[in-house]
Order: structure tokens, then C-alpha cells, then sequence
């Protein structure tokens, strides 16, 4: 993984899992809620619970689920979940976190529907670069660190990568 874990990371949160800490303990129960359900959010939500406790446990359900999420998860925010209020940076990071070891097709299939989710956004919420959302912090916020993590995600793979990450910036220079 590029973004937020390195081997360091993975190992203080591995101890913390041999150790059974109470915060392990509810981290690994809301994970196996997952594994079942998903979140009241939306499908993005449960991606990086699932993904971190395949890394950790080498567990092929949690993989698999967190796979399943980011296929669950809308290509268009205005089929029920707002890009302002819906976290789908969360795509990015299961895309990075879980890339070598998704099948070369889900990794073909998330990056279009990352792609797919820019372009909308981009076009039908900030108007192709002519509309910030100036007052409403939270699409600001989200919007702006979705394109991020997805164009960190996907840099060196599409060249798109690039648009997110220059849309990341756009927004966040005039939101």
C-alpha cells in the first residue's frame, strides 16, 4: 500500500490484534458485521475496515467483501448518496491497499467507476470548474479528498489520475 500504511504501521496495528487491545476487539467486530451487512452509509463504508483486516489476517472473506463493496458502490452520487456526504475516496484506498492482490479485471472495473465518479462530479456538481460550493464544507471536504485519494490511487496506471488530482486542488483552492 502507497497511501497511510507502511509495513510500520501494519506492524504496530498487528500487535495490537496478538495483543487483543479493546479497540482491536471492537475493530475486528464491526468488521465481521461487515462481512454480513452493509453499513447505513453505503457500500463505500465498509472498504477500508474490510480491506485493513484482509492485510492483517490474510483472511480471503475480508478481501473478498471489501472487493464486493467497491463494486457495490454508486458510479453516480445522485443514484442515493451525495458526493458531498458519501464517502467514495474510500475506493482509492481499497484500490491501493488490496491492488496486488485483486484480480486484474476488479482492478480494471474499480478504476473506471473511480473514473466514472470524477467525471460526473466534476461535470454535473462543480460545472466543469465553474462551481466551488463555497459555503457547504462537507462536499467541499469530501469531494475534494475523493478525487485525491483516487487519483493517488490510480496515478501511474490512468492518466486520468492526474485530472483527479488537479480537480482535487481546484476544489479545494476556491471551495
Amino acid at each position: 500500500p502507497r497511501m497511510w500504511l507502511d509495513q510500520g504501521h501494519l506492524d504496530m496495528l498487528n500487535q495490537a490484534m496478538n495483543m487483543q487491545t479493546p479497540q482491536w476487539l471492537e475493530f475486528q467486530s464491526e468488521c465481521e458485521d461487515l462481512l454480513d451487512e452493509v453499513h447505513w452509509g453505503g457500500a463505500c463504508w465498509g472498504v477500508p475496515g474490510t480491506a485493513l483486516m484482509y492485510l492483517m489476517t490474510g483472511e480471503t472473506a475480508y478481501l473478498d467483501r471489501s472487493v464486493e463493496f467497491m463494486h457495490l458502490a454508486l458510479d453516480e452520487p445522485s443514484s442515493g448518496n451525495d458526493a458531498g456526504h458519501g464517502l467514495y475516496g474510500y475506493l482509492g484506498l481499497g484500490y491501493d491497499w488490496l491492488y496486488n492482490v485483486m484480480s486484474p479485471s476488479d482492478r480494471t472495473a474499480i478504476a473506471q467507476k473511480m473514473i466514472h465518479w470524477s467525471n460526473h462530479v466534476w461535470e454535473e456538481e462543480n460545472g466543469n470548474g465553474t462551481v466551488a460550493y463555497g459555503q457547504d464544507t462537507d462536499h467541499i471536504i469530501m469531494t475534494g479528498s475523493a478525487h485525491l485519494m483516487m487519483g493517488a490511487a490510480l496515478y501511474g496506471d490512468v492518466p486520468e489520475a492526474v485530472n483527479m488530482l488537479d480537480r482535487a486542488w481546484w476544489i479545494w483552492t476556491r471551495g
